[in-house]
């Protein structure tokens, strides 16, 4: 059975789950796509790198 095969015979709630895991996979977080910077999409909405370079210029904490 092929990806697409197995796509089409999800039920709702399976295809629901599977879209957003693909997005939150495929998609930067929001902090890295407003800096246009890459990042690891499997860390959530925000990533280390995003973090790091929101805060460079900031001096210390």
């Amino acid at each position: 059975m092929s990806r697409l095969d197995i796509i089409r015979s999800m039920n709702d709630e399976e295809l629901i789950k599977f879209l957003r895991k693909y997005k939150r996979e495929k998609s930067p977080c929001r902090r890295c796509a407003k800096n246009g910077s890459r990042c690891n999409p499997y860390t959530g909405e925000d990533c280390n790198e995003g973090i790091t370079d929101y805060f460079k210029g900031e001096g210390d904490l």
